[in-house]
């Protein structure tokens, strides 16, 4: 895969030299929500990215191949052609919505003093509504599921708070998944 390096680049030809990655995955019945056009899709797994300079961001879902019978699947050249992908992935996408800004904060940082007169950083939470942000357009998306291995965002960021959902396009489906986050600058998931 072209994603497996420690640093990256662009299309641009911008290097991305921070990264992270979470594996998660879609449990039926509980996380495995389905797409946008479904009223569970707020169930499926969220993760927050915090971009701290603005700069190009490259969002990565990478899902891992169905078992069968608990073993892997043994791949061919023939079941990796287009036809027989759904055989071996579910249809996966990812939405990303920016969540604040400068007049919607999710969370404040505070300059303030410690009790040794040293300048300490806190970070205040604040609630926001789920069902009102997904309601929205998201800030960037793979549009549609695709039967593939990998999908990905690549998108100038500025600074500030993003939801990432990733989901497949039935609900219940199940599988197991990473998130990868590469960036150009300082960045954290969660």
């Amino acid at each position: 895969c072209a994603l497996s390096c420690s640093t990256h680049n662009t299309p641009g030809g911008t290097l991305l030299t921070h990264n992270h990655q979470l594996a998660s995955r879609w449990i039926k019945g509980y996380s495995a929500g389905g797409s946008r056009n479904t009223s569970s899709y707020s169930s499926n797994p969220k993760f927050w990215l915090k971009v701290c300079e603005g700069g190009e961001v490259l969002v990565s879902l990478l899902q891992h191949r169905k078992h069968r019978n608990g073993e892997k699947y043994a791949q061919t050249a023939f079941e990796d052609s287009s036809n027989t992908k759904h055989q071996h992935y579910q249809a996966i996408a990812l939405h990303m919505w920016k969540v604040c800004g400068q007049h919607n904060m999710v969370m404040t940082c505070v300059l303030r003093y410690n009790l040794h007169g040293n300048n300490c950083l806190q970070v205040e939470k604040k609630r926001f509504n789920l069902s009102r942000l997904l309601n929205k357009p998201p800030c960037a998306s793979t549009h549609c599921h695709s039967y593939e291995r990998e999908v990905v965002l690549c998108r100038q960021l500025g600074p500030g708070y993003y939801l990432l959902i990733p989901s497949t396009y039935q609900p219940g489906a199940e599988a197991h998944f990473l998130i990868r986050v590469f960036s150009s600058s300082p960045t954290s998931l969660r």
